[in-house]
């Protein structure tokens, strides 16, 4: 999920920087900015690509089947 979600890490603005670890089976983001508000529209943002990347997986794996969301 770090390599298909790298190309939305650049160019970020300046001041803020975006990690992600993997440890395992988990993986661990951490965002750091002067501005609280950049700040939780990029946590926002990712979660968003998250959901996406999930249901891409989700449909890649099943065949014709549809994904259902909890």
């Amino acid at each position: 999920m770090a390599t298909v979600l790298a190309p939305d890490n650049e160019g970020l603005p300046q001041g803020m920087l975006l990690s992600m670890t993997t440890r395992g089976r988990t993986m661990e983001f951490e965002v750091s900015s002067g501005s609280p508000s950049s700040s939780l529209s990029t946590v926002l943002a990712l979660l968003r690509d998250i959901v996406l990347f999930q249901e891409v997986w989700l449909l890649s794996s099943q065949r014709g089947g549809r994904v259902q969301r909890d």
